[in-house]
């Protein structure tokens, strides 16, 4: 009889769909958060994926510890900005499409399942993105508009947080790290590269995720007139073919724009203006309730003063009354004691008298 020949069964992994790589630096006061919310979307076959980026700060540190002793894939690198930590993390990814995440931002429901379910249908369709929600420092809903190669060129409106094919970033080469002093719109030329390579933009009218606004981030760098001058002519000479292709649009844009600002300015001028000659009359006013009041307090002061004349006035006529209460008192007494005596003397007077009278009838009676 044969040998039965035993096979051992081997476990087959699920294959990964999404890869979720957040990059953190010193944010680890946020990094569960970021975490929990993309659990909370309930994939099955989605990873997600830590890139620790040179941190420094002992509470991080020790999060990211924790983190890994809970199974969590964490992956350790020198400081070597953003651009390069999303690559790292990309890199080491297994799923087909890729979602960068902010460690101090969250993702919404159902914006990861939403996204997938697009790229799947739409094989055209290289980057699906939402609407944002600002939280922390600032909060509102943010609506991002609609794509548009002409308005990507005239400046970034699509944030990081994007689902898009792992394949179009290998094709790409990665986020830039040689974007001058890593000032920031990694994503922006990200953005520009995928537009150059034909591929469509999907706008899911949702918000996709919740944007921390903090005083200290990068893009606040971008705001300086210097630096973001710098980035738009790096970014501009990078990607001069496509600025070439759509000129025409992107300079009728940026006219449209200036134009607009332009007129902003003059309204905002206007305004400040009528906000000039109001705050001078309510000045004016002011100085007149001002003069009033002065007056108001000297009158009251020497209603003051007049009160203090008349409190000690007051105070001498009581002592005064009191005084002559006292006199009238002692003079009463004294008269008192005088009706008294004359009373006596009165009583004795008639009571001689009458006994005077006694005795002179007495006589009279017996000489009778």
């Amino acid at each position: 009889m044969p040998q039965q020949e035993f096979v051992i069964p081997t476990v087959v992994e699920k294959p990964v769909l999404l890869s979720v790589v957040i990059p953190c630096y010193n944010h680890g006061e946020f990094l569960n958060e970021a975490i929990a919310s993309v659990e909370s979307c309930g994939g099955s076959h989605w990873e997600i994926i830590v890139v620790n980026d040179g941190s420094t700060d002992p509470l991080t540190l020790e999060q990211l510890s924790v983190l890994k002793a809970q199974g969590y894939q964490v992956i350790d690198q020198e400081n070597q900005g953003l651009s390069a930590a999303r690559n790292c993390g990309i890199r080491a990814a297994k799923g087909c499409y890729i979602l960068p995440l902010d460690a101090d931002n969250c993702v919404k429901l159902p914006y990861l399942t939403r996204a997938i379910e697009l790229l799947v249908q739409h094989p055209e369709v290289g980057v699906v993105y939402g609407n944002l929600e600002r939280f922390g420092a600032e909060s509102g809903l943010v609506q991002v508009p609609r794509f548009s190669v002409d308005l990507l060129l005239r400046g970034n409106a699509i944030d990081a947080c994007a689902v898009f094919r792992r394949s179009i970033w290998s094709d790409i080469g990665g986020y830039d790290s040689k974007i001058p002093d890593q000032l920031g719109y990694e994503d922006w030329d990200f953005w520009l590269s995928i537009a150059e390579r034909g591929w469509q933009f999907l706008h899911l009218e949702a918000v996709g995720f919740a944007y921390r606004c903090r005083p200290a981030s990068m893009v606040s760098g971008c705001n300086i007139p210097e630096q973001r001058s710098r980035l738009f002519e790096y970014i501009c000479a990078k990607h001069a073919k496509l600025y070439a292709t759509h000129f025409p649009a992107v300079f009728a844009g940026k006219e449209a724009e200036r134009l607009a600002a332009v007129i902003e300015c003059e309204r905002l001028q206007n305004d400040l203006l009528d906000a000039q000659e109001a705050l001078t009359l309510e000045r004016d006013r002011l100085q007149q309730l001002r003069d009033r009041q002065v007056s108001h307090l000297a009158e009251l002061a020497e209603l003051r003063q007049s009160q203090s004349f008349l409190k000690a006035e007051l105070d001498r006529l009581l002592v005064h009354c009191a005084a002559q209460s006292e006199q009238i008192q002692a003079q009463q007494m004294q008269l008192q004691q005088m009706s008294t005596t004359l009373e006596s003397t009165r009583i004795t007077a008639q009571m001689s008298w009458w006994q005077r009278l006694k005795r002179r009838l007495k006589r009279g009676l017996m000489l009778n």
